[in-house]
């Protein structure tokens, strides 16, 4: 087993079926990086994909070409998601100045099932049970662990940068460990940068992130999505640049809906570890997991194959991972 871990629904009852033309992209297990198609085997193309990143990916135009995998805007992938239909989320206690616990649990609440109540897909259910002391990421060394998924707001900023690809000018880290061969996702962790930015939740407001638009976007990135290349979609890298925008990410758009609806087809059902067993899923739900900021570096950077979702700030706007 640890050999393994040092290794590196038909959405909306069929209307939005997951088109190769579409912008929404998700996660996938470590694939080769390149620059040109110098630097793929016999079989493989340097393809570009979210985050203008280059993989070697065998190509395809259809899941049928893929044996097993999925065809993922023209490349077969095998997707990062989770394979548990129910999960838990704590809230760290030490939360932003600005905004009371009061406001705080329902907000979280609010952003997983901005996700979760999309009618017709079947993502895993996510309940916040309660609050963590933690002041850090955690991570498991294990995949027989169970899931310990936290929110955490980072107040002190040396204690941000000790995060596995943090820098001072990202907003927020989802931090993805999983499976490297299935894909499955085994825990996932925000964290938000409390230390370099201050933050809001009021409609009008002029000035800070609005928190509930960040938090829904790292939602997208827990349950397995990547950027888009949607101005307009949660899962955007950019937002913020026009007022009349800065809450439009609270709300998932099309593209993202037919992104995390994808991802969540035909999900292998999750197996306990310890004994063998099935964990619940059906196979048959929508669902999705975690992202790369603005370099959307998709590596193994430590035991699980840790995925580093970051935000970035550019100007007045804000550049999401």
């Amino acid at each position: 087993m640890m050999t393994k871990l040092l290794t590196c629904c038909a959405a909306l009852l069929g209307l939005f079926a997951f088109d190769n033309s579409a912008s929404a992209y998700f996660w996938y297990t470590t694939a080769p990086r390149c620059t040109s198609q110098a630097d793929c085997g016999s079989g493989l193309t340097c393809m570009e994909m979210h985050d203008s990143l280059k993989f070697c990916l065998t190509t395809c135009s259809g899941d049928g070409e893929c044996g097993g995998q999925i065809c993922h805007h023209g490349g077969c992938v095998t997707p990062t998601r989770w394979f548990r239909t129910e999960l838990t989320v704590k809230v760290s206690t030490t939360v932003p100045q600005e905004v009371a616990w009061d406001v705080m649990e329902p907000l979280v609440h609010q952003a997983y099932d901005a996700w979760v109540d999309l009618p017709g897909c079947n993502v895993p259910q996510v309940d916040v049970v309660g609050t963590t002391a933690s002041t850090a990421i955690t991570t498991p060394t294990t995949l027989a662990e169970e899931p310990d998924n936290i929110v955490v707001f980072i107040k002190d900023s040396q204690r941000w940068r000790d995060i596995p690809g943090a820098t001072n000018t990202q907003i927020a880290l989802t931090i993805i460990a999983h499976n490297p061969e299935t894909g499955e996702i085994a825990d996932a962790d925000i964290a938000v940068n409390d230390a370099a930015f201050a933050f809001t939740t009021e409609d009008d407001a002029t000035a800070g992130v609005d928190l509930l638009s960040a938090l829904t976007h790292e939602a997208g990135h827990f349950f397995g999505l990547a950027h888009s290349k949607d101005v307009d979609a949660t899962m955007a890298p950019g937002y913020g640049s026009d007022l009349s925008r800065r809450i439009q990410a609270r709300d998932p758009a099309t593209d993202d809906v037919q992104g995390i609806c994808s991802l969540y087809q035909n999900v292998p059902p999750h197996v306990d570890p310890t004994t063998g067993g099935t964990g619940g899923s059906d196979g048959g739900g929508c669902a999705g997991a975690g992202d790369g900021g603005a370099t959307g570096l998709a590596g193994v950077l430590a035991l699980l194959g840790l995925v580093a979702v970051r935000r970035r700030r550019v100007a007045v706007s804000a550049r999401r991972a």
